[in-house]
Order: C-alpha cells, then sequence, then structure tokens
C-alpha cells in the first residue's frame, strides 16, 4: 500500500493570446461611396479600430486557457 500525490499546472507563465484584430468600419467619401484613388488608406479613413487588438482568446482548453493548477492524491493497494 502506498499514497501517490500528483501536482500539475498548465500555462504557468499565463502569456495573453491576442485575438484577430479588428475590421473596423469604413469611413468611406460621401459622395461616391468609397474611397478615392490615391487617398491614403489610413487609421482614421478605415475607422477607429481599424487593426486594433481589443480583446484575447478565451478557451477552456488549448492556446488561450488560463493558467490552471490540478492536485491528485491517490492510494495504492
Amino acid at each position: 500500500m502506498n499514497f501517490e500525490f500528483r501536482a500539475e499546472c498548465y500555462n504557468i507563465l499565463n502569456s495573453a493570446v491576442f485575438a484577430a484584430p479588428g475590421g473596423g468600419t469604413p469611413r468611406l467619401n460621401d459622395a461616391t461611396g468609397i474611397l478615392q484613388p490615391g487617398q491614403a488608406y489610413t487609421q482614421s479613413a478605415a475607422g477607429g479600430t481599424f487593426g486594433a487588438l481589443t480583446s484575447t482568446v478565451s478557451n477552456q482548453v488549448g492556446l488561450g486557457t488560463n493558467r490552471q493548477f490540478q492536485l491528485a492524491l491517490r492510494f495504492n493497494f
């Protein structure tokens, strides 16, 4: 008979995994509804959140999980 103790930890460094950047809502020319040729495609022309990392991936398993600890005690006979 014996006892077995086990400790496991996942994502111990808890590094952030960011979701895909937002596309934003394009601000178009009022007259034609499109960006004019030669006009720079800047962040202000594309919308306020274009290309911004605004959220992280949130999963229960795999990539994007939170830091997790697991303890186990087993009695063998």
